[in-house]
C-alpha cells in the first residue's frame, strides 16, 4: 500500500476552535524554526528542526602523512539564517499512520492517535496539491520563495540501513 504522492491529504491537529476558523478562512499560523528549537523541552518542540545531523564514526584527519582517529561524535549543521525561517507542518496521510483493518477499510494507528491528542481535538484535513497551488500564487504574486516536502525523521544513533531507502531519506530532506 502506497498513498504518496502530490496530491494527498495532509491533517493538522488544532487546541482551538479559533485556529480551525483561520486555516478555513485561508490564514494559518507559522513558528520560525528558532521558536520550535526552544519547544524542545515540550511535546511541539525539536531541537534539530532545520539542522541536519551526521554522525561521524570514523572520522580521522591526515597531516603531513600522519592519520590522526577523531572521537565518535554527531554533527549537526544548517544554513545561516536559517532560524528565522517559517515553517508550517502538517502530516501526511499515508501507510505510518494508517492500518488496514479490513480489504481497503483502514484506521488510524493507535500510537500516532496517542501522539497527536497532544496537538489538540480539532483536526483539518488539506488537500496538499490545492495548498501548495494556493501558497505558490500567493509567493509568487508577493514575490516571496518558498520549498515543501516531505520530512523523514531519523534516529541518528541508530546506524542506517544499508540499502537505497536510506540514501533516499536524506535525499529527500528539505530544509
Amino acid at each position: 500500500m502506497s498513498f504518496y504522492h502530490d496530491d494527498g491529504i495532509l491533517i493538522k491537529f488544532y487546541e482551538k476552535q479559533e485556529y480551525v476558523d483561520n486555516i478555513l478562512n485561508g490564514s494559518f499560523f507559522m513558528r520560525s524554526v528558532e521558536s520550535i528549537n526552544r519547544l524542545s523541552d515540550s511535546f511541539r518542540g525539536d531541537p534539530l528542526e532545520g539542522y541536519r545531523v551526521l554522525e561521524a564514526s570514523s572520522a580521522r584527519v591526515e597531516w603531513r602523512g600522519v592519520t590522526i582517529p577523531l572521537p565518535p561524535t554527531e554533527y549537526k549543521f544548517s544554513y545561516v539564517g536559517i532560524q528565522r525561517i517559517p515553517v508550517f507542518s502538517a502530516v501526511q496521510l499515508d501507510e505510518q499512520i494508517l492500518e488496514e483493518t479490513s480489504e481497503g477499510i483502514f484506521k488510524f494507528k493507535r500510537a500516532f492517535v496517542d501522539h497527536m491528542e497532544q496537538f489538540g481535538k480539532y483536526v483539518v484535513t488539506l488537500c496538499k496539491k490545492e495548498l501548495i497551488r494556493k501558497i505558490t500564487t500567493y509567493a509568487d504574486k508577493n514575490h516571496y520563495h518558498f520549498c515543501y516536502g516531505n520530512v523523514s525523521y531519523v534516529n541518528s544513533s541508530t546506524p542506517p540501513p544499508e540499502s537505497d531507502d536510506w540514501k533516499q531519506i536524506v535525499d529527500e530532506y528539505v530544509f
